[in-house]
């Protein structure tokens, strides 16, 4: 039999698509659902494993844009929906999906591509590595109070229903993750999904609430949770269930919290997409109480590594020239960098490596996440001690990476 043709999918093909992504992943989406996801897809880098007529895998990717360290931003192809078939599974499948997704997010000169893992064993041995942790918290409301040196707020607050909250939420998101590494950029259709609430998928629980934080006129900060309630032989057991909180600054990040931490009948706060550590627990009175949890969040594939390397800010000034290793795509060779806070410049060399990664190693600490050092005492990364000292010190960075855009 002849192998599985792959093709760009067109909306005709959408009914067909929902029934191998119901069957891959056992799911089973709502009428509202399918439409909201119909509206998310980009037909156009949407790719089908066809076999006779029949949808046996599929992966999409869509366009985006993703900040790096220093605040300036970079092309990027975030992959979704990769699935195949189980009867075609083991066959090659997913390498040549995988290999059409990279060769679409090359010829489109975008640096990079990204995703979320379903399973973290498997996109490592394409290039991909996991560069942008998110974490969970958890804490009891009894154990919500601040240190007491944390100042007051100084501002007001108001509540907002969804649909009113757009404007707000957009002017304190852009404002709030202008400066953080691994932050992706809302698409038009990503913001009519976070701006949507359906019934079905509320689980027992209230509507989205938007908490707003104002100071001197303007929004600082807001907050998008929902409530359930619950009650047991001692009262109220309520719970706050926060799905994102930005804040443009200290100040406003602290106030957000304190109202939240403090909502009548509930007992239990928690919070995901959130960033690794969180910096709730140095507010917090009994920080021993805040229970985190993380996991690998977003995953990097670097494609045009010059320009990739280029973009981003250095915390120090350095000059490294990098080896990369490559099995599946085309970003191996050597790569010269010069860069510190101010700019940087980096192409393609012949000279020899003072430090050498494999593609899923460099795309780890790409967004100031991790350790070269620790890499290099693992055996992951190669070179002397000192060009290792200096690529850490080159690549960390002081603000931790965070993302709350899934896709």
């Amino acid at each position: 039999m002849p192998d599985p043709i792959i093709r760009t999918a067109v909306p005709e093909d959408f009914a067909a698509l929902s029934a191998h992504l119901d069957l891959v992943f056992a799911e089973a989406p709502s009428e509202e659902g399918q439409a909201e996801f119909r509206q998310w897809l980009e037909f156009d880098r949407t790719f089908l494993a066809d076999d006779g007529g029949m949808i046996v895998g599929s992966a999409a990717t869509n366009t985006y844009r993703q900040v790096v360290p220093g605040g300036a931003t970079i092309p990027v192809g975030g992959l979704t929906i990769v699935a195949v078939r189980p009867t075609h599974r083991r066959s090659g499948l997913l390498r040549r999906l995988m290999r059409h997704h990279l060769e679409d997010v090359r010829d489109r000169h975008e640096a990079a591509g990204i995703l979320y893992a379903s399973e973290s064993s498997i996109y490592g041995r394409f290039g991909f590595g996991a560069a942008v942790p998110s974490g969970e918290v958890t804490i009891g409301r009894a154990h919500g109070a601040f240190r007491r040196e944390i100042p007051a707020p100084r501002g007001t607050y108001r509540l907002l229903e969804l649909p009113d909250a757009g404007p707000v939420m957009r002017t304190v998101f852009a404002a709030a993750t202008a400066a953080t590494p691994g932050a992706i950029v809302p698409r038009e259709q990503d913001w009519v999904a976070r701006l949507t609430d359906h019934p079905g998928r509320r689980e027992g629980a209230t509507p989205w609430r938007v908490l707003v934080y104002d100071r001197d006129g303007e929004p600082r900060g807001y907050a998008r949770y929902r409530q359930k309630d619950g009650w047991g032989d001692g009262g109220p057991e309520g719970k706050v269930m926060v799905r994102e909180l930005h804040a443009v600054d200290g100040e406003a990040f602290a106030a957000l919290w304190r109202f939240l931490l403090d909502i009548d009948l509930a007992v239990t706060i928690e919070a995901g997409s959130r960033p690794v550590p969180d910096p709730l627990r140095q507010l917090l009175a009994d920080p021993r109480r805040l229970m985190e949890k993380s996991s690998d969040g977003v995953w990097v594939r670097l494609i045009d590594v010059a320009a990739a390397l280029a973009a981003r800010r250095y915390r120090v000034e350095g000059s490294l020239v990098i080896e990369v290793r490559d099995d599946f795509f085309e970003a191996g060779g050597r790569y010269r960098l010069s860069g510190g806070p101010d700019g940087a410049v980096c192409e393609r060399t012949d000279a020899a490596a003072d430090v050498s990664f494999g593609v899923e190693h460099l795309g780890s600490v790409y967004f100031g996440a991790g350790s070269v050092t620790r890499l290099a005492w693992l055996g992951l990364v190669g070179g002397d001690a000192a060009a290792i000292r200096r690529c850490d010190d080159m690549f960390s960075w002081p603000i931790s990476p965070a993302n709350t855009l899934h896709f």
